[in-house]
């Protein structure tokens, strides 16, 4: 009796949705006591998306597949172990190991492999118009600084490097996303945008913390021992 492994490429809703199917899947084999990717009669939403391998002549680990879908959307692959699941004899799944390696992208209209998904594709492009958006942004806050130089308070200075800081962010993120759509692999470029995310956010923790003590207001007119 061939007691096949295989696996679904099957899209779902969403990612709780995928955990039903698995669970439904174990309860079927159970009840019926056959397992549910070698029932003919299954059909996953996209054709082209079940394989299944006979494990008497060759390890899984040789096993390669590839999938073509044509529907945009979420899909969960879905591992089915069949050794064991027969009506020959009792349910005694018997274990299995590997390792899976599974890459996924999009094929772009001049044939170029995208490794982002459909809905992160536009992202190098947003954060960069954000990112432009940002450094005019610095550049008027600059030159307001400039023309009225005697009413600049040090607040002033750190919500500019706020908002340096929060350009350079974005920069880099338009290029970590950039790169990872060529290569699909994290970069320096992941670090480096962390790294400046979190500058960001401690200057951002910085300046609203300065402002709420009113200490832009106060430092100008009253002494360190006259302040609260």
């Amino acid at each position: 009796v061939v007691e096949p492994v295989g696996f679904v490429l099957d899209l779902v809703p969403s990612a709780n949705s995928a955990r039903a199917e698995r669970r439904q899947a174990v309860t079927d084999a159970q009840e019926q006591k056959r397992c549910f990717i070698d029932i003919k009669d299954f059909a996953p939403t996209e054709p082209g998306t079940r394989f299944i391998f006979d494990l008497r002549n060759r390890p899984l680990s040789d096993e390669r597949f590839f999938a073509d879908v044509r529907v945009p959307g979420l899909y969960a692959l879905i591992f089915y172990n069949c050794k064991g699941f027969n009506s020959t004899k009792p349910l005694r799944p018997e274990a299995t190991s590997f390792n899976a390696y599974a890459e996924t992208y999009n094929i772009d209209v001049d044939g170029q492999r995208n490794y982002l998904s459909f809905g992160e594709e536009p992202l190098p492009v947003v954060y960069g118009v954000c990112a432009g958006v940002f450094a005019l942004a610095t550049l008027a806050w600059l030159r307001q600084m400039t023309l009225q130089s005697a009413f600049v308070h040090r607040v002033h200075r750190i919500m500019l490097a706020l908002i340096v800081v929060k350009s350079l962010s974005l920069v880099f993120e338009t290029i970590k996303f950039a790169h990872y759509r060529g290569t699909g692999e994290v970069s320096v470029w992941d670090v480096v945008y962390y790294v400046f995310s979190t500058a960001t956010d401690i200057v951002l923790f910085s300046v609203v913390i300065l402002l709420g003590a009113g200490w832009p207001l106060m430092k100008e007119d009253l002494g360190d021992s006259d302040r609260i």
